[in-house]
């Protein structure tokens, strides 16, 4: 101690030299592994490096403007495909229980007056799948964004049955989306809504019973193929209606009527050479036999018929058409 003493600078450097020298060695040592790690980094670049510029396409100013290019072409071509997925037009949400029963009665009336100016035939009374709805004065004020979405898109589609002319609508039916929507009730699917959440897009199946023949199911199908909304169709169940078309032509004859004379029909003859023109014009190859007359052929007597009309050869029968579909648009939420 009494060295430590006599010695007392030299023994606090000496232990701030070591203090020192531990700290400086730990920081070679850190900075020694910092640099193997951006070394290791830097050769990772350099190989992703490498592996651009050997790409197929050369990722030149060129190629980066093509890209780009290409890239607003997307963007446009998105936009306008995701117009075909949005939803029918609406004229916005009643906002109380009359509101909603005058909308729904105003529907229901608008369709039955379009189904009869383009000859379609409903139901006595047809409600057009909100025949309880008609019923029920509490009605739960929650309900009425789905109802109006769903009387929307059931004036859309019944705007491409009744624009196909079809010979009459049996039912439509749409799937639950309310608690008030009794699922016993026969105008619903026994299903609900799907939704997509890759996509942010919802599914609503709609199911449609109608009759008409073949040209009218071709229109109904062009109809929502050329639709500006969504529409997939997703099964067609064809069958023969159970009414039958009677015809008012006959094809008899009339009774006691008198034969008709004969008709007789000159046979043609087979036209002649020039050489046999001249042979007969200047006495040459004259025939020792004269030509045979010509044959007349009698037709079959018949007794005339004045309601003769054209043979059917092909009568198309009425279908009875069951089509499911399901109605495609984009969630307005983003949740």
């Amino acid at each position: 101690m009494s060295w430590i003493k006599r010695n007392l600078f030299f023994a606090v450097g000496g232990a701030v030299t070591l203090v020192l020298m531990g700290l400086a060695f730990f920081y070679l040592f850190s900075k020694i592994r910092e640099e193997a790690q951006v070394s290791e980094e830097l050769s990772a670049k350099v190989e992703q490096l490498g592996g651009i510029v050997q790409q197929e396409p050369f990722p030149s100013e060129t190629n980066v403007v093509a890209v780009a290019r290409e890239k607003e072409r997307l963007q446009q071509f998105l936009a306008t495909a995701r117009s075909y997925f949005s939803p029918v037009a609406s004229q916005g949400v009643p906002a109380d229980v009359r509101s909603f029963l005058a909308f729904l009665e105003n529907s229901i009336a608008e369709l039955s007056r379009d189904a009869t100016n383009s000859g379609v035939v409903l139901p006595q009374g047809y409600s057009f799948a909100f025949a309880a709805h008609r019923k029920k004065p509490n009605l739960n004020p929650h309900s009425f964004e789905p109802w109006t979405t769903q009387l929307n898109e059931i004036k859309t589609i019944c705007g491409i049955l009744f624009g196909a002319h079809i010979n009459a609508l049996e039912s439509i039916r749409r799937v639950p989306v309310a608690l008030q929507d009794a699922p016993s009730v026969a105008d619903l699917l026994p299903t609900t809504m799907a939704t997509n959440m890759a996509m942010n897009a919802v599914f609503t199946p709609y199911e449609l019973a109608f009759r008409g023949f073949s040209g009218e199911l071709a229109a109904v199908m062009e109809g929502f193929i050329k639709a500006t909304n969504c529409f997939i169709l997703k099964s067609v169940n064809v069958e023969p209606a159970r009414y039958v078309m009677q015809s008012t032509s006959t094809f008899s004859t009339a009774p006691g009527a008198a034969p008709a004379s004969p008709i007789f029909v000159p046979s043609f003859e087979r036209q002649k050479s020039s050489a046999e023109i001249m042979a007969e014009r200047y006495g040459l190859n004259r025939p020792a036999v004269a030509p045979p007359p010509p044959v007349y052929l009698p037709l079959p007597n018949r007794a005339p018929d004045t309601n003769m009309v054209p043979t059917i050869a092909l009568a198309e029968k009425p279908l009875r058409i069951v089509m499911l579909i399901e109605v495609v648009k984009f969630r307005s939420d983003k949740r």
